[in-house]
């Protein structure tokens, strides 16, 4: 669907580490777990968690023409590919309804859990979205949309 008038950018950007400090990789704060044992930066691990394809995606109206908002989290993704509630953090929300969207929808993410060798471990990951409109109310979707990665991120 094409929607003209406004801009959706995804960005999600893999971030895990071990106990251990690897390089310039630091542990991941017990704090940040979510009551998992053991998470893991994206520079700790060999293949680092990715969203599903063709996965949830996010419905939202911008309230107004010249709307533009973001949010980023940061969260655990399990051994399962799923995202540990528990561990959701906001790190940073300029509208209250997009957040609600996107947290309505974590439950629903799917991703493909990262690896330490062959073993499928839990990885702290970096999720944003980003919207931007000019003029249109159309619903606004493509969470995990390939497309819409390489589009440039709006600021707000």
């Amino acid at each position: 669907m094409r929607i003209v008038g406004s801009v959706i950018a995804l960005f999600v950007v893999a971030c895990a580490s071990a106990g251990k400090r690897v390089g310039d990789c630091t542990p991941v704060a017990v704090e940040q777990r979510g009551g998992v044992a053991e998470v893991y930066r994206s520079c700790a691990v060999d293949v680092a968690a990715m969203p599903e394809e063709g996965g949830a995606r996010p419905i939202y109206t911008p309230p107004r023409p010249d709307f533009c908002a973001r949010v980023d989290l940061e969260m655990v993704v399990d051994t399962a590919g799923l995202v540990v509630l528990s561990s959701v953090n906001v790190k940073r929300s300029t509208d209250r309804g997009l957040l609600d969207v996107v947290n309505a929808l974590l439950p629903s993410l799917r991703y493909t859990p990262a690896r330490k060798g062959s073993t499928a471990v839990a990885q702290l990951v970096e999720y944003g979205i980003a919207i931007a409109g000019t003029g249109a109310s159309t619903p606004v979707s493509g969470l995990n949309d390939a497309s819409t990665r390489r589009r440039p991120r709006p600021q707000c």
